[in-house]
């Protein structure tokens, strides 16, 4: 059994993988007898018996899901594995193509409620969070596990430094945190983090519907100054900097006179 990339994932279950997320995509969950027989009409010649068995380690790795009545879909992590072989160049003997990458690419911002943002806004995001990993010096399966269970907006997590309270702008934290090398890919991400950290942290909602995540510091009342993590501005939109004008007249004029804004 050929193997993609030592993941444990042979090029036939990569296939089945791409044939159930277009059956998802066309007609709804798949059945067996219809996966069985697309796979054998693209030259995959194998028993049923061993049709099962991939099928079935599929579901167990989490990257295949069983529905009602026999139907089969791709899951959260099924879909990332598809969009982190492709994103990573990773050899996959022509089973992820870039429409298959686009189809699982549109389904993740479907199930990550991301749909408005652009598909090189999310795959910004998507190859910081593999390219981090990386940097954390865990392999490819191992962070894709990791970002399928932490999914949106939680993931985000792994691009924030540990500490977030110091004068500088937030973004120019996210980049000197994941490295100067992917400081475009940051700025190109940057809508999808904020909203990211708008939807995970606590934050505060403007009277006129302007959300914003901040939080204080500084050593001492006389001294406290507020940092800005993200904002939603109706102006703006979602965005890491603090420019929003109604958030700043919320700093300056409703918080008592100790505060101000970075």
């Amino acid at each position: 059994m050929l193997l993609i990339h030592d993941i444990n994932i042979s090029y036939t279950q990569l296939l089945m993988l791409r044939l159930i997320l277009y059956a998802n995509h066309n007609i709804g969950q798949s059945s067996i007898l219809k996966l069985y027989t697309q796979l054998y009409s693209d030259g995959i010649v194998i028993s049923i018996a061993t049709f099962y068995r991939r099928l079935n380690e599929l579901i167990k790795g989490g990257f295949v899901g069983r529905g009602a009545r026999g139907k089969y879909f791709v899951t959260n992590k099924g879909l990332l594995l598809i969009l982190g072989l492709y994103l990573l160049s990773l050899f996959t003997n022509g089973a992820i193509d870039k429409e298959t990458y686009r189809l699982a690419l549109m389904e993740l911002k479907k199930v990550w409620n991301l749909v408005e943002f652009s598909d090189e806004e999310v795959e910004a995001y998507l190859r910081l969070l593999f390219l981090v990993g990386k940097d954390y010096g865990l392999d490819y399966l191992n962070t894709m596990n990791i970002v399928s269970s932490l999914g949106y907006p939680k993931s985000v997590l792994l691009l924030l430094p540990d500490k977030v309270g110091g004068a500088r702008f937030i973004m120019d934290d996210i980049i000197e945190h994941v490295g100067h090398d992917k400081e475009g890919l940051v700025k190109s991400a940057e809508r999808v983090i904020a909203k990211a950290i708008i939807e995970y942290f606590p934050g505060i909602t403007l009277p006129d519907g302007c959300r914003a995540v901040i939080m204080p510091r500084g050593n001492g009342a006389g001294n406290m100054k507020i940092k800005v993590l993200a904002v939603n501005c109706k102006l703006m939109g979602y965005t890491l900097r603090p420019g929003c004008p109604f958030m700043r007249d919320l700093l300056y004029s409703k918080l008592n006179g100790n505060f101000s804004s970075i």
